[in-house]
Formats: C-alpha cells, structure tokens, sequence
C-alpha cells in the first residue's frame, strides 16, 4: 500500500519555478498549483517594471472580452481598495477584497466599475512578489462566492518563490 503525500503549495511553487525560462511556461504552471490549493475562477500572473511598479506583461487563465488597456484603466485610474502597490507595501502582500472591504467589496471603484460587470466576479484575492524592496509580480485570482474566504490568506506560500533578480 502506498500513500501518496501531497505537497504544500510552498513546495509546489518552488519545484514549479526551478530552471524555467519560458515566462508563459512558469506562469501557467504557478497558477495551475495555486489552483489546486486555492480554487479560482479566473487568474492573472504580471510582471512589473521594478522601477515604476507599471505592469510590464500578464498571463490570464483563459482569454477574456477585454484587453489589458483595460485591465491597466481600473489600476491605475485613481485612489482605490487593495491596488497593487498598496498590498506591496502591507508585511504579509496579501488582499481579499471581500475582507478588506468588510463583507462589501462594491466600496472598491475597481470591483464596481470593472470586475463585476464586466466579468460577473464577486470577489478578488491579489498577492504580489517581492524582492530587495520592489515588485517584481503582482497576481489576482478571482472567486465565486466571498463566502470561501473566512479569514485572510497568509503568503508563507509565496515567500520560498521570491522571484530571482535580473542578471
């Protein structure tokens, strides 16, 4: 008889990026082993500019109706809950948008103007990775129902994957 062990998400990430030069490649499997550790609808991988925290390139988990002109619009259009350069700074990277917003995420521009009617989502889950101080990679998943989410996420997960730095 033999068990089968099942690894952490840590360990899985840190295999997962080992050796791999084909962003798109080592994007799809980072947001395969998130999945099956935490179930999302929709996923997107970026890369920023470590100089400005601008977004630089993306991988979604499926294609959508709109391009990343739009997806940029609800980042960078003003003041709003759990932008990317907000969680940045935060000591655990992490935002739930269902808990950061008390239980009502409409309260964030981006939600009510963007992801629910554009997309009918109903909750958002962003991470970024960080390295010497900057973004490297911001990262969203977006769930049904806030109702899965009891308590905020910790990125112990995500601390062994730190991106390595540019040579």
């Amino acid at each position: 008889m033999t068990t089968q062990r099942h690894r952490s998400l840590a360990d899985e990430l840190t295999v997962g990026a080992r050796g791999d030069t084909d962003l798109s490649a080592l994007a799809a499997r980072i947001c395969s082993a998130v999945r099956r550790h935490v179930p999302f609808d929709f996923g997107c991988l970026a890369t920023t500019d470590p100089s400005t925290g601008l977004i630089s390139w993306t991988y979604k988990t499926r294609p959508l109706a709109v391009g990343d002109e739009e997806f940029a619009a609800a980042e960078y259009g003003g003041p709003d809950i759990n932008q990317f350069s907000q969680i940045a700074t935060r000591p655990d990277p992490v935002g739930v948008l269902s808990i950061d917003t008390g239980g009502a995420p409409e309260k964030c521009r981006r939600f009510r103007e963007f992801l629910a009617p554009s997309f009918g989502f109903t909750d958002e889950l962003r991470v970024t990775f960080r390295a010497q101080g900057l973004i490297w990679g911001p990262s969203r998943s977006t769930a049904a129902p806030p109702s899965r989410h009891s308590r905020r996420p910790t990125p112990g997960w995500c601390r062994p994957c730190s991106p390595r730095s540019p040579t």
